[in-house]
């Protein structure tokens, strides 16, 4: 019964005995589960105490993949023992950047107390290995050794990794990093660009955000911040960030989707919620850590709900971008939730060593930023809309102005009728106004010919309206000038319009003579198509002449501009053919055009071109047949269409 006794009470010493065995050959190994914790409240406990046998039954193994330590400022104490039979030294890897403090303690083979020290108040040039995480080096042979630590409140994953396994995946996780801030700086700068060119004040807001995320994950989540800034104050901005970016959140969240307009109460009760964030990011610095900690993720998890509620609501009331903003932070939610299922299981494993919150961000960066755009787009097509209405009011308010001249004739001969003593007088009144008319009507009717083609104009002066047309065969063709925006710098504004007006006309001399119909000039891009109003057996070979011939004279015109030291323009060029709606649109300014997915492709075709090229696509080139030497570019991926065959038109017709 004695020994019974005994070998109870030496059961956590045996227990504790046990060392993890490293197999030669082995690449990494997961200790979570196998590590053995002691809570030290007061952090009052040396490394002689917790190492000594006294302490040795005060250990408990919590028994999860990642240690789990809470809301604290407790010092917390981790042991285990590895045997590492091979002659070289494995590697600790403590994966969570925002430990505050983390020092390794062991003996060495002459039972000297080794100390290496490394977390957040450890400056970053000072730890022995560089690293965001905590690793530490550990030598050959059996060891019991020892991890002094406070917590942050996030998940604490430890692994035993070989030195090459270790140093491909570091290199492979700081790549990475790489590829997610030149991702984000790409969206940051996207945002400051159109802020710049658009003068829309919400584009420098969501580049905030696009900071605000980027931080987050660069200090909270990731914490791979140390590279760039060696003393940050990790614990400081852990719970500065979230706090400061959920008020700026839900701040573009009211701005964006216009809920003052749409839900004016929801407005109210928003905005009162945001100042009782911000006075929680002014307040908060006066708190301890497992204070502050626990109130931001409530916060934040009431952000995404509100946010989410907000959207819906808007969307309810009119604002279609409020479905899509709900639904862009239940992604976010989504993956912030499977952040939560890594904390406590350790599954699902990370996607290419960044934290699901990282990416997260990504999402949340690029999603904003492409909402953002499409508003202002639609909100541009509203204004569009706006203006055709305007325009059929005054081609309204003109054939009314036309009944009423045509009254006042009929008045003006019953008076000539009625007054035959003053025939000569009033005659010549009648041929001076009948004259006025004349002039003013071939003015009109010149004028609609440079608007509209011939057959149009004939019909709308006749009937006084034109009917829309399904053409079954068009060839659109659409020219674009690379880098418009940033070469038209080099030009005044004289020169620019000048130089824009001299290859207009030349391509509007160049349609002319192969019957190819100009539609419209948008900013730096030209418009044309062949086959239409009338179709023709040959307009897909004359509108691919007429690209060529355009292409061509730009490529002489930026010779000619080189050689006077002058900037130039270079061009893109693509055709498509296929069904078009066409017909004239407008009230006040009339304007023949064209509609259908033949003109989006033909677009496509132009932007997926190169300069001086004329880039057709694969339906063009099957019309074409033999008559023109077609170099195949295969199938190219279309934003928005999938993979589009496509081929390069030699200069010279095929013989």
């Amino acid at each position: 019964m004695p020994r019974l006794l005994t070998a109870f009470l030496l059961l956590p010493l045996f227990a504790q005995a046990q060392p993890l065995v490293w197999a030669p050959g082995s690449e990494a190994m997961e200790i979570g589960r196998q590590v053995e914790v002691l809570e030290d409240p007061q952090g009052a406990f040396t490394f002689e105490q917790v190492s000594g046998p006294a302490m040795h039954g005060s250990f408990s193994r919590p028994g999860n993949t990642n240690l789990i330590l809470g809301y604290t400022l407790s010092v917390f104490w981790a042991r285990f023992t590895l045997n590492n039979p091979t002659d070289h030294p494995l590697m600790l890897e403590i994966a969570q950047a925002g430990l505050p403090d983390c020092d390794l303690y062991f003996r060495d083979d002459s039972g000297r107390v080794v100390l290496k020290k490394a977390g957040s108040n450890t400056v970053f040039h000072e730890r022995e290995v560089k690293s965001s995480f905590q690793v530490f080096p550990l030598p050959p042979g059996q060891r019991d050794y020892y991890v002094r630590l406070t917590t942050n409140s996030g998940p604490i994953p430890l692994r035993i990794d070989a030195p090459q396994a270790y140093e491909d995946k570091a290199n492979f996780q700081k790549f990475i990093y790489g590829i997610y801030l030149g991702l984000m700086l790409f969206v940051l700068l996207s945002n400051i660009f159109y802020f710049i060119s658009l003068r829309e004040t919400l584009y420098l807001v969501n580049a905030l955000l696009v900071l605000i995320f980027t931080c987050y994950s660069m200090v909270v989540v990731d914490g791979f911040v140390v590279y760039f800034f060696p003393k940050v104050d990790m614990l400081f901005w852990y719970t500065a960030i979230p706090a400061f970016g959920v008020t700026v959140q839900t701040i573009y969240c009211l701005w964006f989707l216009e809920v003052k307009k749409y839900r004016p109460r929801l407005y109210q009760a928003v905005s009162v919620l945001i100042v009782v964030y911000a006075l929680w990011f002014l307040l908060k610095n006066f708190l301890s850590f497992p204070i502050q900690q626990p109130i931001n993720t409530l916060q934040a998890l009431l952000s995404f709900i509100v946010m989410g509620y907000v959207g819906v609501k808007v969307g309810k009331s009119g604002n279609r971008f409020g479905y899509y903003f709900a639904l862009t932070y239940f992604v976010y939610f989504l993956l912030v939730l499977a952040e939560a299922m890594y904390i406590n299981t350790g599954k699902p494993e990370y996607i290419l060593g960044l934290s699901y919150s990282g990416h997260a961000t990504v999402f949340e960066a690029l999603l904003l930023t492409f909402l953002l755009t499409k508003r202002f787009e639609w909100e541009k097509d509203e204004v569009e809309k706006k203006r055709r209405e305007a325009q059929d009011e005054l081609i309204e308010q003109i054939r009314e102005n036309e009944r009423i001249v045509r009254d006042q004739n009929i008045i003006l001969e019953e008076k000539v009728k009625q007054r035959t003593t003053d025939l000569i007088r009033a005659n010549d009144d009648l041929n001076v106004s009948l004259n006025t008319v004349e002039v003013e009507r071939a003015k009109s009717d010149k004028l609609l010919l440079n608007i509209l083609p011939s057959v149009i104009a004939e019909e709308l002066k006749e009937s006084g309206k034109t009917e829309p047309l399904t053409i079954k065969r068009a060839s659109v063709l659409f020219t674009d000038f690379k880098e418009f925006t940033s070469k038209a710098q080099h030009f005044s504004a004289e020169e620019l319009v000048e130089e824009l007006n001299v290859c207009y006309e030349q391509f509007d001399n160049i349609c002319a003579h192969y019957g190819v119909e100009k539609i419209k000039t948008i900013g730096d891009s030209y418009m044309a198509a062949g086959g239409l109003p009338l179709p023709s057996a040959d307009s897909v070979e004359n509108t691919v002449r007429a690209a060529l011939r355009m292409a061509a004279f730009i490529v002489e015109r930026k010779r000619e501009r080189e050689r006077q030291g002058k900037p130039y323009f270079e061009m893109r060029t693509g055709i498509h053919t296929g069904p078009v709606v066409a017909g004239v649109v407008g009230k006040h300014k009339f304007q023949y055009d064209i509609w259908g997915d033949t003109v989006n492709l033909a677009s496509r075709m132009e932007s997926s071109g190169e300069v001086g090229r004329v880039n057709i696509s694969g339906h063009t080139k099957a019309l074409l047949g033999d008559r023109f030497g077609c170099i195949p570019r295969g199938e190219v991926n279309v934003k928005g269409l999938g993979l589009v065959e496509m081929y390069w038109v030699q200069e010279a017709e095929a013989h």
